[in-house]
């Protein structure tokens, strides 16, 4: 005499799991949220107020780094060129380059320096700004779809399973 039950519970099914597959979909949704990219139609006034407010941050931020090096104690005489060519509103290439030859890659350095600051501000913001609007997205909605896509694929796995166990 044999015993069937045991045999039967130790038997575990093949089959996908619909609550699994709708958790692992549930999950992957919440992460495609923040995994894809910010697309047009998310580009709105908002989005554009927050860049435009961000351009002005960063002229703020390099002309603080001017009034630094303007206030600076130790001047010397690259600093005494940038700033007389800030003031003349002339910080161009060509008027860097006329100055003498050690100097012009002096006064260079300085400029590199301050648009690294405004650099600095600009990274910084867009990051910021890029994580807000992916936040913003709807949650329920790429939880609910990527859930429906699993639950769907399990189905059909699950369909074709029993049509290939009968042939």
């Amino acid at each position: 005499m044999t015993v069937n039950a045991i045999q039967k519970n130790e038997y575990k099914s093949q089959k996908m799991s619909y609550l699994k597959s709708a958790a692992i979909g549930g999950l992957s949704g919440y992460a495609l949220k923040y995994a894809l990219p910010i697309m047009k139609h998310e580009k709105d006034d908002r989005y554009n107020s927050y860049l435009d407010e961000l351009k002005n941050k960063v002229k703020e931020s390099k002309l603080n780094a001017v009034e630094a090096i303007r206030n600076s104690q130790n001047k010397t005489l690259a600093t005494d060129s940038f700033i007389s060519l800030f003031d003349k509103n002339e910080v161009k290439m060509s008027k860097i380059k006329a100055l003498e030859s050690p100097l012009s890659s002096q006064v260079l350095g300085i400029v590199t320096q301050i648009n690294d600051a405004g650099r600095e501000v600009k990274a910084c913001g867009k990051e910021t700004l890029k994580a807000l609007t992916k936040h913003i997205r709807p949650t329920k909605t790429f939880v609910a779809v990527s859930a429906g896509i699993a639950v769907t694929t399990a189905f059909i796995y699950n369909t074709i399973g029993k049509l290939s166990e009968t042939n």
